[in-house]
Formats: structure tokens, sequence, C-alpha cells
């Protein structure tokens, strides 16, 4: 892909790149809707490094609400361990990544 970019006129590189920014923006508005639904929060409420300590509303079933509609949502199961690891934005965000959904 590399050598395919390098290609590419200079002009078309930065579309490339703005391209794949527009679909990574999408890709985080999708998660973070997803996560406001499921916490039953205004979408705003949920930044990029949003966890149970800066969210109430995050506690225990609220989680397991959220794992159920990440898992729904985005077409993946999460294992035991990794659930338990889910706790902020940005370790769902690196997992989705891992499992090449966000």
């Amino acid at each position: 892909m590399a050598r395919a970019l390098a290609e590419l006129p200079a002009q078309s590189i930065g579309h490339v790149d703005a391209k794949i920014t527009d679909e990574e923006d999408s890709r985080v508005d999708k998660l973070k809707q997803v996560i406001a639904d499921a916490l039953q929060v205004p979408v705003e409420s949920v930044a990029d490094d949003s966890s149970p300590a800066s969210l109430p509303q995050w506690d225990s079933l609220a989680h397991l609400n959220l794992i159920m509609s990440l898992e729904q949502e985005f077409h993946v199961k999460f294992t035991i361990e990794e659930i338990v690891e889910l706790e902020n934005v940005p370790t769902i965000r690196r997992f989705l990544q891992d499992k090449k959904i966000a």
C-alpha cells in the first residue's frame, strides 16, 4: 500500500488521509453513540477518555448492558477476561481495533 500511495500525486495523498480520518471519526462517533445509548446518557457526555469514574451511570449493570450493546452493534463476542478489562473508552476502542472493527 505504501508503494501505491507513493505513486499517487501529492494532492491525492491528502485526500486519502482525509478519507481515513473521516472514516475513523465516523467509527468513533458510532462507538460513542452506542456507549451513550447503553448508559442512557447524552452522547455529548461521552468523552474519548470516559470511564465509570467520569460517568456515574456506568455501574456494573450498565457495564453489562454496554457489553451486550457493543457485541450486538459491532458483531463481536468478548471473553469474560475482556469484559472485565473493558473499563473505559480507550480500552474499548483498542479491543474493537484489535478485532478490526473500530
